[in-house]
């Protein structure tokens, strides 16, 4: 066995930038996807919500809970990109940790589609989960990385 630790090709830090990009595209396509898959469920009523008597009740709690986590996770993505991004120093040699802070504060930014496709599925009603998909969207795109950025040239 070798002792010698495994070292990392040093590259063009803007193909590495440019990669990383395209990681974040597809992640940033999630939130999309399950936005479309609500739509088409509610369209086509394949799903038929909840029905009864404790619907009602149920429905009440179910907008309330999951439009609550999914946000909650998304406000937590400013906390925890801004926390790994503190100890990254300026450079453009640190690409790959600006990655894993955009990446984190990404896929924080989907639980609130996560949990509008649930409520869509459970309630049969596209009106909050529909701000839910929004926002999901909107968050997507705020933390989606620019090459500057990545390439550690503004803050």
């Amino acid at each position: 066995m070798s002792e010698h630790p495994v070292v990392a090709p040093e590259g063009d830090p803007e193909v590495q930038a440019r990669q990383a990009q395209i990681v974040c595209g597809a992640v940033v396509l999630s939130p999309v996807t399950l936005t479309l898959i609500a739509w088409y469920l509610v369209t086509t009523e394949t799903v038929p919500g909840l029905s009864g008597s404790d619907a009602e009740v149920m429905g009440y709690l179910l907008n309330f809970v999951l439009p609550l986590a999914g946000m909650g996770a998304a406000a937590m993505a400013f906390v925890i990109k801004r926390i790994l991004l503190a100890k990254v120093p300026a450079g453009r040699e640190y690409v790959q940790k600006r990655l894993q802070a955009a990446l984190v504060a990404l896929a924080l930014s989907e639980a609130p589609a996560c949990m509008g496709l649930a409520l869509v599925v459970l309630t049969h009603d596209f009106a909050i989960p529909g701000i839910l998909f929004g926002a999901s969207v909107g968050l997507c795109l705020y933390h989606f990385p620019t090459m500057r950025w990545l390439l550690g040239d503004v803050g």
